[in-house]
């Protein structure tokens, strides 16, 4: 089996296949966390696409190194993301303010963008540094082949994993079962150890982030509920303020009137069946 891991053509096909699936986990997480990236989500696919190509440059001019920067680099993007969260600041439910008012929580997020972008790129260049050499180690065709068929594949594995609303300790963990396969190219030793090391720390720090935050996460978004004891349940999504869960009964109707409008329209029908397009949180439902 490892013997069939170290073959050229395999491992080119898991580093592609571990290049598209890290640059979809960046461009999923990363902005799902750092409010402030999520209005510049394009930044970091142009730094995806910047370090995958400088990686390749890089790599067919330059020996890999044994110890590879990758799981460190990670590591760095898990620190910054989990434990420096630079949210924004809320002074009106319509309004989304990012800094310089009266509290500067906030204005370390002009630095965020320029940050991130530098780290993400290092990140995609660091895991891409095999592929200049792996494909100049197959025919230009086959090369080719491979490594669009092992990019589809990164591509198909995070959509399976984002289509079953998997949490992102799931994501960070199958990375580092792909990086662990990638390393399998060179013998074992104390930089396999420091490499899978630096790869389980990551694993279990996206995991003690997750478990105390309490997210739910769709195929889409990272999904927050706040419930208040005698107050309306509210939604975040990627930490913005997104609906509220008004409580509905015969006796206390939703607060927002839009929500009786259509009854106005016709206070003399009434209807068994009703279709709501966008029914969003269910308050529309439970009003019906």
């Amino acid at each position: 089996m490892v013997r069939l891991i170290r073959r050229d053509a395999v491992q080119l096909v898991l580093t592609s296949a571990a290049l598209l699936f890290t640059e979809l986990l960046v461009l999923r997480w990363i902005p799902a966390n750092v409010i402030y990236i999520g209005f510049f989500a394009n930044y970091l696919l142009m730094a995806s696409f910047l370090g995958i190509g400088l990686g390749i440059l890089f790599g067919r001019r330059y020996a890999t190194p044994g110890l590879s920067p990758f799981p460190g680099l990670l590591l760095v993007v898990v620190g910054l993301v989990n434990q420096q969260k630079l949210d924004v600041q809320f002074k009106a439910s319509n309004e989304i303010f990012f800094g310089l008012a009266e509290s500067h929580s906030a204005d370390a997020n002009f630095v965020v963008l320029p940050l991130m972008f530098v780290i993400v790129t290092a990140l995609l260049a660091a895991l891409a540094l095999p592929l200049g050499a792996l494909l100049r180690s197959q025919p230009p065709l086959r090369a080719y082949a491979l490594d669009i068929g092992g990019s589809i594949a990164g591509i198909l594995l995070f959509a399976v994993l984002s289509a079953f609303s998997l949490p992102p300790v799931t994501w960070f963990a199958l990375l580092a079962i792909l990086f662990g396969a990638l390393s399998l190219r060179r013998p074992m030793g104390l930089r396999t150890a420091v490499n899978a090391s630096l790869m389980l720390v990551a694993v279990i720090v996206v995991a003690v982030g997750s478990s105390r935050s309490g997210d739910l996460w769709s195929p889409y978004y990272r999904i927050t509920v706040r419930e208040s004891p005698g107050a309306d349940t509210h939604i975040m999504v990627n930490g913005i303020p997104h609906q509220a869960i008004h409580q509905v009964t015969a006796e206390q109707p939703a607060g927002d009137p839009f929500y009786e409008q259509i009854y106005r329209w016709f206070p003399d029908r009434s209807f068994s069946r009703a279709l709501i397009v966008g029914a969003g949180s269910g308050t529309d439902v439970a009003y019906a």
